[in-house]
Formats: C-alpha cells, structure tokens, sequence
C-alpha cells in the first residue's frame, strides 16, 4: 500500500512484481518492511488514503510463489498494542504460508 499522492512510487513497485513475475530467469526480488507497515490493511483504509500497489490475483501470486522474500522486523515483545498485535498475527500468516511453499519470510 501507497499513499494515493504517491503514484510514481506505486508505479514503480507494481513493476519490479510484475518484471519478477515475468522473469523466466527465476530472480527472485526482496520486499523489505518494518513491522510498522502491517497495521494498515485494506480493511482499515476506509478513508481512502491508500493505494494497493498490486491487484489481489496479483498479490496472491507473489506470496505464493518462493522467489519473493519478505524481510521484516517483529514488533518488541513489550508491545501489546492493537497495531503490534495485528502486526505479529500477519507476519504469522506469512511464516505459515512459507511452509506451504510461498513467499520466504526473513525476519530481523
């Protein structure tokens, strides 16, 4: 997710997936996140201040597929808030997922 404004930021990322989708040389492309960007979702973004940068068929494909890492960071376990909270369940998604074969997670 982008913020609407940022249309060439959105751009650029929607086309390193889609050239890394494409890529019959089986690169792989490295998404990198601190575990802040998890709390905002599509289910939070009511007001409409973000972009997502893929489609969801698109999204789908990239954490299915092992060629695409996510490096992230855990929120401090002293963190109990709602946006840590959430921000653990998903990353817990995406470690689950890399056992079935999908998107390795990396975390710092």
């Amino acid at each position: 997710m982008v913020n609407v404004l940022d249309i060439s930021n959105r751009l650029f990322k929607k086309e390193l997936v889609r050239k890394a989708l494409q890529d019959e040389r089986n690169s792989r492309l490295i998404v990198a996140v601190d575990w802040t960007k998890f709390k905002k979702d599509l289910e939070t973004n009511k007001d409409r201040k973000l972009n997502a940068v893929l489609e969801i068929a698109d999204w789908r494909s990239v954490k299915a597929t092992e060629r695409f890492v996510l490096v992230t960071t855990n929120p401090p376990d002293s963190l109990q808030t709602h946006d840590a909270v959430r921000a653990r369940e998903i990353i817990n998604e995406f470690s689950a997922n890399m056992k079935k074969g999908g998107m390795k997670v990396d975390i710092c």
